[in-house]
């Protein structure tokens, strides 16, 4: 399974190396594929990071981050496997169900492993945003995401899925992981906006 680009480090060798296979929605593997740099071509955010940093500099940090650990030069990772929608991926270990959550990428995806209770909804729905200094159920900040419009409706998806799986833990791509009601995650993700 993969990250989103916001989050792309380069692991995908070590992770071959154990053994692992990439899976990614077919409408992001243009990104993994050609790498980080294609980033902005692919799923172009609404905003310029410039704006934030202004606001708030110490969210200088971030990018610095991100770059200090190769989510800017990375090299695509070709041959990872794709899906087109929602499904059991049934070769992956735990068979997740994979629910495409498009907004923050075209091909954001949550994963959910019923039978454990645990949803991994990577940048769809996070509890921190280092750009906005949110700590809390958020989307992430429009510098960082394609589309924000998407990525709030996406909210809607994830309170179906509250309602058809039986989740107890929701594992974001940044921040704490969140305990409890789903549906309370995406009323606060929802309250807060897209910024």
């Amino acid at each position: 399974m993969s990250a989103s680009h916001s989050s792309y480090v380069p692991a995908d060798q070590p992770l071959r190396e154990a053994g692992a296979e990439l899976w990614i929605h077919e409408r992001d593997a243009a990104i993994l594929r050609d790498g980080p740099r294609s980033a902005n071509r692919h799923a172009k955010p609404e905003r310029s990071m410039v704006p934030y940093l202004l606001r708030r500099p110490s969210a200088l940090a971030v990018p610095l981050r991100l770059a200090r650990d190769g989510a800017f030069t990375a090299p695509g990772v070709p041959g990872a496997r794709t899906f087109d929608a929602d499904q059991v991926l049934k070769d992956v270990p735990g068979a997740p169900q994979a629910v495409a959550l498009p907004g923050h990428t075209p091909g954001s995806t949550a994963y959910v492993f019923a039978d454990r209770g645990l949803l991994f909804t990577g940048d769809a729905l996070v509890t921190a945003d280092g750009f906005t200094d949110r700590t809390g159920p958020t989307i992430v900040s429009r510098c960082f995401t394609h589309d924000s419009g998407a990525a709030l409706d996406a909210l809607d998806r994830l309170d179906q899925l509250a309602a058809e799986q039986m989740t107890e833990l929701l594992l974001p791509g940044h921040g704490e992981p969140f305990a409890g009601d789903v549906r309370s995650a995406t009323r606060q993700a929802r309250q807060f906006g897209a910024h």
